[in-house]
């Protein structure tokens, strides 16, 4: 009959919709997964990132990673404070060593987000100064690639403050941007390391200069008074 007919079209319509509606969602990873991706499965990280999002995901995560590295840096400088005779620079400015501590620590609270944002505008310009590079080279994927490129191969800041494995963590972010750049701008091995290594060395060498311009005969005056 007609109803029946209708009834099996309506049946296969609302059928047709609850699959649709139950297809699975895949959860976004949490900033250890996150990490962890980057750290020992970066290719396959780098290759699925969203190209639509261009800011957004990577600035959260690097201001996470910095905030982490950050806070465990200030932690260590409160304890060298109190580590380092607090009693008699207490005692010079007329108040506890307690009550010093606590105006520390405020003071520590209140340039923390300050510093945080200051670590964020120089991602930026070293992004820029990064991507100069990759358009010398013939990177045409855009600046936003570069800066996602940047943001996530901090991951190994983590260790900024262990002894000797911070030498480690500290190569170890160059080839993580090494490997950035070439699948994310689509460049060669050769020109993904030029990229990186050029203009690190050009700084160096200017810091170098300016050294030996400026500080080093200070310290050869000083030596010979």
């Amino acid at each position: 009959s007609v109803v029946e007919m209708k009834e099996k079209i309506k049946s296969k319509v609302v059928g047709h919709k609850k699959e649709k509606i139950t297809t699975a969602i895949p959860n976004k990873p949490n900033l250890f997964q996150c990490w962890k991706e980057i750290m020992f499965a970066q290719q396959e990280f780098y290759v699925r990132l969203d190209s639509k999002d261009k800011y957004r995901e990577s600035s959260k995560f690097f201001l996470k990673i910095q905030a982490i590295v950050l806070a465990l840096f200030l932690l260590f400088f409160y304890w060298m404070i109190m580590m380092s005779g607090i009693e008699e620079i207490a005692a010079s400015a007329g108040i506890s060593s307690s009550l010093l501590l606590v105006y520390v620590a405020i003071l520590l609270i209140i340039v923390f987000p300050f510093i945080l944002l200051f670590s964020l505008g120089m991602l930026y310009l070293n992004v820029g100064i990064a991507h100069l590079f990759v358009l010398l080279f013939n990177g045409k994927e855009g600046y936003a690639e570069t800066y996602k490129v940047m943001a996530y191969s901090t991951s190994p800041n983590i260790f900024a403050m262990i002894p000797f494995v911070n030498w480690f963590s500290g190569v170890y972010v160059l080839v993580l941007q090494v490997i950035g750049i070439k699948i994310r701008q689509k460049l060669g091995w050769a020109k993904s390391i030029a990229v990186i290594i050029i203009p690190m060395a050009i700084i160096l060498s200017i810091v170098f200069i300016l050294y030996l311009k400026y500080v080093w005969p200070l310290i050869l005056a000083a030596g010979v008074q």
